[in-house]
């Protein structure tokens, strides 16, 4: 799978009882840390942008505090490996944190307007993935949205 850019250890460390050594190249296998089933739950390879989101309460809430005001996520991707794909340290995504914030009101947003439908045949929906510099669907998917609200 994708593979994050080289990077280079500035001193001898030991990780998860792995020697590295100082000025050893390293690659971070970035497709397989997400879709890792002790991060992720069972079901890592599906898409389910709900992880993103605290339950709290029986509700899903999109706040990264819970109700006492608990930090209940890292947002800066240092700890919580549910928000790497939004990169980590000083190159981490800025907007990471409104992302979250506003994820959900724009997806009511567009559930609520729009009717979607596949282009084609749903039943013949084919997820085939592909590898390169990042993963795609070896077919792409088109859905077509018809204007709901007039």
């Amino acid at each position: 799978g994708p593979l994050a850019l080289p990077h280079e250890s500035v001193e001898a460390v030991t990780v998860e009882g792995y020697s590295i050594p100082k000025k050893t190249m390293l690659l971070v296998n970035v497709w397989a840390i997400g879709r890792d089933p002790k991060v992720w739950g069972i079901d890592a390879s599906e898409f389910k942008p709900e992880r993103f989101m605290e339950e709290l309460g029986g509700h899903l809430h999109d706040d990264v505090m819970d109700l006492a005001g608990t930090q209940v996520m890292d947002l800066t991707g240092t700890q919580d490996l549910r928000m790497l794909p939004f990169g980590a340290g000083r190159r981490g995504c800025p907007g990471s944190s409104m992302a979250i914030l506003m994820i959900s009101l724009a997806l009511a947003q567009l559930l609520h307007i729009f009717d979607w439908r596949v282009e084609g045949d749903p039943s013949n929906l084919d997820t085939t993935e592909t590898c390169g510099a990042s993963m795609r669907r070896e077919i792409p998917l088109f859905v077509l949205p018809s204007l709901r609200l007039k």
